[in-house]
């Protein structure tokens, strides 16, 4: 009885595990062309949309420090980033300390799913 109870733990622990690195712990939403999505993540704000180009999703995104409502000002230190994303395939891009960003292409290149993948401390 005991073996049993410790066969399912380990596979419990092992399924939750593969979960982890299988990125089921974060969130996702749909992109369509030309709809940007914006969305803080971490320390950082994340601004990304795509347009259809031959046949694949050409993806932007742009970062920054994330903005504050007490300064008019926009944050400083704005970073782009573009990336040809193959339909079926995806991308992730690294956020410090916080995990990634994963965006994939569906089949046709009609939209997209951005999903975000917070850093699972593992032991």
């Amino acid at each position: 009885m005991i073996a049993k109870r410790s066969i399912v733990a380990v596979a419990t622990l092992l399924g939750l595990t593969g979960a982890a690195f299988a990125g089921d712990l974060g969130t996702s939403q749909m992109m369509k062309p030309m709809n940007a999505v914006s969305m803080d993540f971490g320390a950082r704000h994340y601004v990304s949309f795509f347009i259809q180009t031959g046949g694949r999703c050409d993806l932007t995104v742009m970062l920054s420090e994330q903005f504050d409502d007490a300064n008019p000002e926009a944050p400083a230190g704005v970073e782009r980033h573009r990336l040809a994303v193959e339909p079926s395939h995806s991308a992730r891009l690294d956020a410090p300390n916080e995990g990634s960003l994963q965006f994939a292409c569906a089949v046709d290149a009609s939209s997209m799913t951005l999903t975000t993948l917070p850093r699972v401390a593992v032991r």
